[in-house]
């Protein structure tokens, strides 16, 4: 295959042009996974059909990924893939929002999260076909699970920090429920056409939030 002779070129290449070839083909690889996941169903499809897709050898597959489980959970980085966006980002927005003086610590995850929706826009396609992906998958929908988890404990740390405290029940409930409310304005995100701004459904869901939860007005 081409794909794969060009592959097996990259030796001679000069390096710039050898990684060039790495990542295009680390994402193709990806590309073609994610879209036969999202159609498919994770467990119906092969690393054979994967790599057949991706225009390379089985043997290349495995080049890039120990498995098709490590692909899903890899791109576009290995780092924290379930929202397309690094954990050293993640963190360091969630540092940024957690460390203004004003507003509570509901404001801080709102605007933490809502600079964290600007940064994933362009992977709409991407999450959706995940989340896809994930629903048709008992394993997949535990690794989903635990990657949110993660978030949430940093989610907690950076509120708890902000007290000068170690994280505890009252930073990880508030974590908690922000991370339901971000996960539900992702899901509205890539169900509704024409598609409106992530941002725009995570405003309005904490707005819902404060407005249900602010004490009723004496008549």
């Amino acid at each position: 295959m081409s794909g794969e002779r060009a592959l097996d070129e990259a030796p001679s290449q000069p390096p710039g042009l050898r990684e060039k070839k790495r990542v295009q083909v680390e994402h193709e690889l990806a590309a073609c996974a994610l879209r036969l996941f999202a159609t498919r169903g994770y467990d119906a499809v092969t690393v054979d059909e994967i790599a057949d897709a991706a225009g390379v050898s089985r043997r290349t597959f495995f080049r890039y990924y120990t498995s098709k489980e490590d692909l899903l959970f890899g791109f576009p980085n290995r780092d924290r893939p379930l929202y397309f966006i690094s954990a050293s980002r993640f963190r360091e927005l969630l540092g940024e929002a957690f460390s203004q003086p004003d507003g509570g610590d509901l404001s801080a995850f709102a605007a933490a999260l809502s600079a964290v929706a600007a940064e994933i826009e362009p992977f709409r396609e991407q999450i959706g076909q995940v989340i896809a992906a994930c629903e048709r998958s008992a394993v997949l929908r535990g690794r989903r699970a635990g990657a949110a988890q993660q978030l949430v404990d940093w989610m907690g740390d950076a509120m708890a920090g902000r007290h000068g405290r170690t994280s505890d029940e009252d930073s990880d409930t508030l974590a908690r429920v922000a991370m339901t409310i971000f996960d539900a304005a992702v899901g509205r995100w890539v169900e509704t056409e024409p598609a409106t701004p992530l941002r725009e459904h995570i405003e309005r869901l904490f707005a819902q939030l404060r407005r249900l939860s602010a004490p009723p007005q004496p008549k």
